[in-house]
């Protein structure tokens, strides 16, 4: 879906501005109506034809109505045995944030121990794969948020 900037009628400026090719001016005002909550935009910047002595043109951009999203809650939400040695699961995450998978062997075990390395999540839900004991069908799983 394209939105297109406001526009002010040049003859009649008492008009109200419209959503059109803005060719007049070089400062845009794009509004997302409906935009979805956690949605990913891309914004696109572009020209008709050449620029004057094919000089690029620098451009900034500045977003307002950016709403902070509560940390989602901890959990691991999916966990398959892939393999004979292998297991994934994945969790909802904070883009940036670093995270460890951690076992014990039994749940009223002593404490926990780490499980392959730091993972940085890239994006909102991480997924790894690790390796998988079968002969531990006792064994918990935990992920928890490091430094």
């Amino acid at each position: 879906m394209t939105n297109l900037p406001w526009v002010l009628d040049p003859v009649t400026r008492t008009n109200a501005a419209t959503r059109a090719d803005n060719f007049r001016d070089n400062v845009e005002q794009v509004v997302i109506t409906n935009a979805v909550a956690n949605g990913v935009y891309l914004v696109r910047i572009t020209h008709k034809g050449t620029l004057t002595n094919n000089v690029p043109q620098w451009d900034s951009i500045v977003l307002s109505g950016i709403v902070p999203q509560p940390k989602p809650t901890l959990r691991i939400k999916d966990f398959a045995v892939t393999g004979t040695n292998t297991l994934m699961m994945s969790w909802d995450a904070v883009a940036g944030q670093n995270y460890q998978v951690q076992y014990r062997n039994h749940v009223e075990g002593p404490g926990w121990t780490d499980i392959g390395g730091v993972v940085n999540a890239a994006r909102t839900s991480v997924s790894v794969t690790l390796p998988h004991d079968p002969q531990q069908a006792h064994r918990s799983f935990r992920v928890i948020e490091v430094p």
